[in-house]
């Protein structure tokens, strides 16, 4: 699971200030995050559970369009680059675009806002087999209860079509979010997601000392499908598998936000992911992530 998905695809810590910003037609918006995550490998048993850091740069351009008085168009194309300090075949490129419309149904300062989005986007992975097409899509109302608390809940769909069988996934995902402007400049924000479908991890087969490992075959006969993992086989010894099954996902996410003039905005966040997998194949995996966003 992209470790980003569970953010729900909304900026809820951007400050007002930054949101003040989308008047104008164009937008153009960075990121430069640091992540550290404490399973790359997203595997269940300690003896596989592999911890990265990585860097990521994100850059887009976005134009809108005004059809009425309450709607609006936002085409969006950007770009992401993510290196990680240790286990380089990770390192991706990823292209994409997406489309959203945004209305009201009334005015009013606690009016809700309806949301729905088309998303495509391209991975290019350091290593071929992880190489995919992602397909999304996702609908969400957001309401402002009071001048400080916002809130919004909706649903995503999501399909992976990649090199590698096992890469192949679908996923329906529901999800709560909450953000709270402590005042102008910060403000705290809060999600859960709930997540049905395909889940990806990745097991050792052979250890480095040429053991196999016997105690898989649970892994084994619960998997949808099952490959070599090329990307964990090319940095590390012995043998590794990459292994698709069905499972839940709950993800909690919980961030602080720093608004810095009218572009700029510094992100704190740490992200809970617990992965119910069939046949007992759980896992959980906690991410902290750093960053810097920007909108012109």
């Amino acid at each position: 699971m992209h470790g980003r998905m569970a953010l729900c695809g909304l900026l809820l810590g951007v400050s007002p200030a930054l949101m003040a910003s989308e008047e104008s037609a164009f937008v153009l918006d960075g990121e430069l995050t640091y992540v550290a995550d404490s399973n790359v490998s997203q595997a269940g048993r300690e003896r596989d559970r592999l911890d990265d850091q990585s860097v990521l740069a994100v850059a887009g351009v976005a134009y809108r369009v005004e059809p009425g008085f309450k709607s609006a168009i936002n085409f969006r194309a950007y770009a992401e680059l993510e290196k990680y300090e240790t286990i380089r075949a990770l390192d991706r490129v990823s292209t994409g675009g997406q489309v959203t419309f945004r209305g009201q149904s009334r005015l009013g300062y606690t009016a809700p806002v309806y949301q729905m989005s088309l998303g495509m986007q391209n991975d290019d992975y350091q290593t071929d087999q992880r190489d995919s097409s992602v397909y999304s899509a996702q609908a969400f109302v957001q309401r402002r209860f009071t001048d400080a608390l916002m809130g919004s809940v909706g649903v995503e769909v999501r399909q992976r079509r990649s090199d590698g069988t096992v890469f192949d996934t679908e996923q329906a995902r529901a999800f709560l979010n909450l953000d709270y402007a402590v005042s102008d400049a910060l403000s705290l924000y809060g999600a859960y997601s709930f997540l049905h479908g395909d889940a990806i991890s990745s097991a050792q087969l052979v250890f480095c000392n040429g053991v196999p490992a016997n105690d898989i075959f649970g892994l084994v006969s619960s998997s949808d499908a099952i490959e070599p993992d090329d990307a964990f086989n090319e940095e590390f010894c012995g043998s590794w598998l990459a292994y698709r099954l069905r499972a839940d996902t709950h993800s909690f996410v919980a961030g602080l936000n720093r608004g810095f003039g009218h572009n700029f905005s510094a992100d704190v966040s740490i992200q809970q992911v617990n992965v119910l997998g069939e046949g007992n194949n759980d896992y959980s995996r906690t991410l902290v992530r750093a960053g810097i966003l920007a909108r012109f």
